[in-house]
């Protein structure tokens, strides 16, 4: 298990993305297809339907504010808001990566988008997750998984995910009964875009306070048909 920031693709960087523009993405194993024939008489693929290659991710906005006392805050207040800000990252992203946002129009690649493919849960976690990864194997043969999930379905299962052999993580910003697998591949998997960390300081002279604002920017990008959640 590890953190969610330490089990997906992490770019730090800047451009127009980070004036609003969409990030346009591409998927190109998507018109992959696999199967088992004879090794004499092999049987010609039936072609399947068309699939779209591209789409595109918005970014958005993470924003960090702190005031305090001019007399009382410390030299290094910004520094600490700093810290602050990029401990709460992971927390921020993993949220966008599960709810989405309504904060920037049309925003519609997260996981809980109705267009996200899903199972119904199991008895229990180990029956749900058995669940969500044979429907993921079924969709795509050639997906290396990555669970996701929210801290009571790893809590209750425990040291039983060191037997499964499939990576996992869980992330403060998913629910607690989160159960779901995207893929690793770098090609397909989940990439969290994040801008460096912009600090601002400024002093409001008339009731003697001084504010740190910071910001953030992030965007989230996977592959939605190499996605399966459990409901």
């Amino acid at each position: 298990m590890a953190h969610f920031l330490d089990s997906v693709t992490v770019i730090e960087h800047s451009g127009e993305w980070t004036f609003g523009t969409k990030l346009p993405i591409e998927y190109f194993d998507r018109a992959f297809e696999t199967g088992l024939s004879d090794i004499c008489e092999p049987v010609p693929f039936v072609e399947g339907p068309d699939v779209e290659f591209g789409e595109d991710t918005l970014p958005v906005a993470i924003l960090g504010y702190a005031k305090a006392p001019t007399r009382c805050s410390p030299e290094d207040f910004a520094e600490i808001v700093d810290t602050a800000m990029r401990n709460a990252v992971e927390h921020q992203v993993s949220k966008l990566l599960w709810f989405g946002t309504d904060v920037t129009d049309d925003y519609d690649l997260y996981l809980t988008n109705p267009s996200i493919p899903t199972v119904d849960r199991g008895a229990t976690y180990f029956a749900t997750v058995a669940k969500v990864l044979e429907r993921a194997y079924a969709d795509n043969p050639h997906i290396d998984p990555l669970l996701h999930l929210g801290f009571e379905a790893a809590i209750v299962m425990g040291i039983g995910l060191n037997n499964l052999a499939v990576p996992f993580t869980t992330a403060s910003g998913y629910p607690p009964d989160a159960v779901a697998v995207t893929d690793r591949n770098s090609a397909s998997g989940v990439v969290v875009h994040l801008s460096p960390i912009e600090t601002v300081t400024s002093v409001q002279t008339d009731i003697n306070r001084r504010q740190v604002e910071t910001s953030r920017f992030a965007a989230i990008e996977f592959d939605r048909m190499r996605v399966v959640r459990a409901t």
